[in-house]
Parts: C-alpha cells; sequence; structure tokens
C-alpha cells in the first residue's frame, strides 16, 4: 500500500514539457480563435475535438504524419455520425461505442501509429451523442468539427515543415547512442549488460529505420510544377541523406559487432555491401494487422479491454437514474486504452476522481464569475496547455485541468445548471472509473501470460522464413530482407511485451527473463548468419527450421496454462547450438 501511495503523490521530471505543450497547444488554438471568429465561440468550442485530433501522429515525419491526418479526419467523421445517428436510439448506443472503440483501438495499436493516441476520435463519438440529445444537429456539430480539424491539422504540419526531419534527427541521434554504448561497453560489463545494450541498439536502429523511411518523400516533386515544393523537397533531401548515411555508419557498426560477439573466432566480413539492402523500419501494415489479430496479440488485449469498459459503462448509464453516456465512457477511455500495467492504470483511476473532484469546484468558481464566451476561449486554451504539460509531471494535478476543459466545451450558462452538470459529471466519473478498474482487474487478470506465450510463439514463427531463405539463398532479396525485418521487429516486440507485463505477474513471469535471453541470442546469431552468407544456400537451415516448427508444436495451444520457461529455455537453446559455426559455413 506504501508503494501504491507513493506512487500518488509522486511527481515525475519531464524536461522540455512546457516547451513540447505550447507546440502541440497552437494548431489547436489557431484552430479555435479561427472557427470561434468566423463562426462565433459557441462553434468554436463544439468542434474541439476536431482541433484536438489535428494533432494525431505528432511525432511522426511530414509525409507519415499527413496520411495519419487524412485517417483521423475521416475517422472523426464516421464518429460523429455515430453519435448524433444513435442519440435517438440510446439502447444501439453502448454496442455501438463499445464495436468503434474496439476497432479505432486495435487499428491503431496494430499499426504503431504513435501518440496521442485515439482517444479524441472515440470521445467524439460519445460528446456528439451528448450534443445531438441536447437539440443539436448534423448542421450545428460536423461542420464546426470538420473546420477546426482542417485548420488545427494545417497549422501543426506549418509547424513541422519548420523543422521537418526533427523526428527523424532525434531518432538517429538515439540510434547512434545506443550502438556506441553496445559497441564500447564498459570493461566490466557482463553477458546480461552485453544483452540489454544489444537489445536496446537494434531497438533504437529499427525505430530510426521506421521514421527515416517514412518520411522520404519518394519522388522529385518538380513534375508537379511547384518551385516551393520542390525547394523544400530539396532542403529534405539533403538532410535525409545525411542522416541516413549516419544511420548506415551505425548500421554498419551495430551488424559488425553483433557478428564479432556472436561468432568471435570467424574472420570479418564486409557488411557494408549487405547492409545497404536491409529495409530495416515499419513492417508492412498488413504483416502488422495479421500478426495482431493472433490470439494473445497485445494490440487485440488492449482493444478488447477496452471495448468491454465502454460498452459496460455506457449500459451502465443507460441503466441508472442519472447523467449521460458521454463523460462515463470518457472516463472509461482515458484509464485502459493506455499500454500500462495493471498496478498503473488503477494509479491512474484513483488520480483521475480526485482531479475531477477538484477539477468540478475550479469549474463550478469559474462559473460563478459568469464568464463570456470568449472569456471561456481563453479558459479553454490556458487549460490547454496546462493539462498537457503536466499530464507527464503528474497526472492527478492534470486532471484537474482536463475537466475544466472538457466542461467549458459545453454549452451551459447559469451558476444552477453548472452545478446540475458539476453534480452529474462526479457520478458518471464514478460510474467510468469504477468500470474501468473492474474491467482492469477482470478482463486483464489473464492478459500477462497471453500475451508473453503469444509473443514468444509469434517471435520464433518469425525466425522460420529467415532460415527458408537461408536454405534457398534468398536472403538478399526483396522478400527475404522483409523477412528478415519482420523477424527483428518481432525480437523487438518481445523484450518489450515482457518488460511490460512482468510487473502486473512477477511470480508468474519471473523466469520469462531466461527464455527472452535465449530467443533473442538464437534470432540475432540467425541475423548474424545472414549477413555472413549472403546469397549462399545452405542446408543446414531447414533443419533448424523443422526444429523451431516441432517446439512450437510441442508447446500447449495459447490460453493461461502455466508453461515451464526452463523447459522453453532449454528448448530454444538445444536449437541454436545446432547452428554451425561460421567458418563452418
Amino acid at each position: 500500500m506504501s508503494r501504491f501511495g507513493s506512487k500518488l503523490i509522486t511527481f515525475h521530471p519531464a524536461p522540455g514539457a512546457n516547451v513540447n505543450a505550447l507546440i502541440d497547444v497552437i494548431p489547436v488554438i489557431a484552430a479555435l480563435v479561427s472557427v470561434s471568429a468566423i463562426h462565433g465561440p459557441r462553434h468554436g468550442l463544439i468542434g474541439m475535438l476536431g482541433a484536438m485530433g489535428g494533432l494525431s501522429g505528432k511525432q511522426s515525419p511530414p509525409r507519415t504524419r499527413l496520411r495519419i491526418l487524412l485517417g483521423v479526419g475521416v475517422a472523426l467523421m464516421i464518429s460523429q455520425t455515430i453519435g448524433i445517428s444513435l442519440s435517438s436510439f440510446p439502447v444501439l448506443l453502448p454496442a455501438a461505442l463499445g464495436i468503434w472503440s474496439f476497432v479505432m483501438i486495435f487499428v491503431w495499436n496494430a499499426l504503431h501509429l504513435g501518440p496521442p493516441g485515439p482517444l479524441n476520435v472515440l470521445f467524439a463519438a460519445a460528446l456528439a451523442s451528448y450534443y445531438a440529445a441536447e437539440g443539436m444537429t448534423y448542421a450545428d456539430i460536423m461542420p464546426a468539427t470538420a473546420a477546426s480539424f482542417l485548420l488545427a491539422a494545417a497549422t501543426s504540419m506549418i509547424v513541422i515543415l519548420v523543422n521537418p526531419v526533427r523526428p527523424a534527427r532525434r531518432a538517429v541521434s538515439k540510434a547512434m547512442e545506443a550502438v556506441d554504448l553496445y559497441a564500447n561497453p564498459e570493461q566490466d560489463a557482463t553477458p546480461a549488460d552485453l544483452a540489454r545494450l544489444r537489445s536496446e541498439a537494434h531497438n533504437s536502429v529499427h525505430a530510426a529505420w521506421w521514421i527515416l523511411n517514412d518520411g522520404v518523400w519518394p519522388q522529385d516533386p518538380r513534375a508537379l510544377g511547384r518551385p516551393w515544393m520542390y525547394r523544400l523537397w530539396k532542403r529534405m533531401s539533403m538532410a535525409w541523406e545525411g542522416l541516413r548515411a549516419d544511420l548506415l555508419s551505425a548500421h554498419i557498426t551495430l551488424t559488425t559487432t553483433l557478428h564479432a560477439q556472436s561468432f568471435p573466432s570467424a574472420e570479418a566480413s564486409d557488411m557494408r555491401a549487405n547492409v545497404r539492402y536491409t529495409p530495416m523500419g515499419r513492417p508492412p501494415w498488413r504483416y502488422l494487422l495479421r500478426t495482431s489479430l493472433e490470439r494473445g496479440s497485445r494490440p487485440l488485449m488492449v482493444a478488447l479491454r477496452a471495448a468491454t469498459g465502454v460498452l459496460v459503462a455506457a449500459m451502465a448509464m443507460e441503466i441508472v437514474p442519472f447523467g449521460r453516456p458521454y463523460w462515463a465512457v470518457l472516463s472509461v477511455l482515458i484509464i485502459v486504452q493506455m499500454d500500462f500495467t495493471r498496478a498503473d492504470m488503477t494509479v491512474r483511476a484513483v488520480l483521475r476522481v480526485i482531479g475531477t473532484s477538484i477539477g468540478l469546484l475550479g469549474y463550478l468558481a469559474i462559473m460563478l464569475v459568469q464568464p463570456t464566451p470568449w472569456m471561456r476561449i481563453g479558459i479553454v486554451a490556458v487549460a490547454l496547455w496546462t493539462m498537457n504539460a503536466l499530464i507527464p509531471r503528474q497526472y492527478g494535478i492534470a486532471s484537474i485541468f482536463i475537466t475544466i476543459f472538457a466542461l467549458m466545451m459545453l454549452p451551459i450558462s447559469g451558476e444552477q445548471q453548472a452545478l446540475t452538470v458539476a453534480v452529474a459529471r462526479i457520478e458518471e466519473t464514478v460510474v467510468g472509473l469504477v468500470t474501468a478498474i473492474g474491467v482492469i482487474h477482470v478482463v486483464g487478470k489473464r492478459a500477462p501470460v497471453l500475451l508473453v506465450r503469444s509473443q514468444y510463439r509469434r517471435t520464433l514463427r518469425s525466425l522460420m522464413p529467415v532460415l527458408r531463405d537461408l536454405e534457398s539463398g534468398m536472403s538478399t532479396t526483396v522478400t527475404g530482407m522483409e523477412h528478415r525485418n519482420e523477424m527483428v521487429h518481432e525480437l523487438i516486440q518481445a523484450s518489450a511485451v515482457l518488460s511490460a507485463t512482468r510487473p502486473d505477474s512477477p511470480e508468474i513471469l519471473k523466469n520469462w527473463s531466461l527464455v527472452d535471453r535465449a530467443v533473442t541470442e538464437f534470432g540475432y546469431d540467425v541475423l548474424a548468419h545472414c549477413w555472413h552468407l549472403g546469397d549462399r544456400p545452405v542446408r543446414w537451415a531447414r533443419r533448424i527450421s523443422s526444429e523451431i516448427t516441432l517446439l512450437l508444436a510441442s508447446l500447449p495451444p495459447v490460453n493461461d496454462q502455466r508453461v515451464d520457461p526452463a523447459r522453453v529455455k532449454s528448448m530454444v537453446e538445444e536449437i541454436h547450438h545446432q547452428l554451425p559455426p561460421m567458418k563452418a559455413c
């Protein structure tokens, strides 16, 4: 309990949070003020969730972010259509919100679309149902949302284009630092330390190629006849080439170090000829969706948990004699859509209750002053920046300003109406967070074992196409490189899943770190063979692939049944030892 209490009051350091919050809110405030100036503050506040959607993909390079924004814009319109259409059919609303939450959260996590997540898109559906129940129409809601989204998205793209390679430069710098630590470890570094540094280096290089390859514009835009676009493209291309050269150098160092550690007795081979043909980065979207649909996958588990919470909370609000579903749905989503441990989500729920209660008092105090419409715009802007600056530091305090921000968007006037709304929000918050905590501890109880077992099965399976490519001498083909990239992606995901889930089930998962080390050692040694062999076919690869098939067949299906990690580790190591020494290749 003391540890739980300390988490409630912990204030985390967050260097640069104030500046990052300012960069985030500039597009939103620009959209809010513009729409308010043209159509009035009421429409500006109604369109706020559209403006918030314009922040999607904020850590991605411009080209990737443009695609994400297009998808989010369409999803926002679908969300509001669902909310408005079903506001007259409250019996259907819980199921619709649950299904839509599942789809959005699953796709978002499966494709690794990054922060800020799909919360604003999903809340748009619940809030639209509230607006429609208050007498607003499509003409009141959707144009304001669309205009706010377009203005915020355009402004955010302009802000990014001031320094278009910033995300890539940050990722490449992190990758170079991680590779340097791996290639030049401390003299007293243990094998476990080296394994950790190797995983961190591969993770950082993989992420940097992901961002770099996503961000490169594929063609010369002079054909479009726009000189300004050509100048921008040329400036970005020069910066991109420099970053690519730096990352390529780090990648060569990483691969050479891996080769030397995996096969210290083998002659050093020239990695430069092979590394240029390795498309490390984002696996194909079809692969990401297909593997995410497998039982026990991380995106599937998070989406199921969130959809269950939304469904239960919305149904509860239709049954109880008070409140509206939208705030309870927000309270659930803001907790369960995050990919956190059960303990962290429980802490977040408690902080949400405390912060909401204090925030409601602050909201009532503001409403006593009877702010003018433009004063409300100013309060929303201040609350927006403050909550963004505080979320990385202390979620409970941030929740105070989240509450003020959300309530100031509602078309409410007068102290009595504000008091009625505040009381209803407290009741809805309690319903939502009780639901969230219940879902976290009931639906998520079996999750750690399912996640870990599913991910390591998937990781071992990803080695098999790479081994088949080695057998046929196809490692340097486009298909072979894609298989290798998918294998590295799964190796990284395996370590990430184990690290994220172990705090929830420390006793059950305490020995799975041994499996993680065995699988990653095996996988990276297979990768080292790919670099060394190139397109030379080898016969032993078929035998290794067959052994993996037999290993997977000997394990029970993916469920919450316990599996002895020591047995799995020994089986993986037995197959690993069948890899021939490099000179024998």
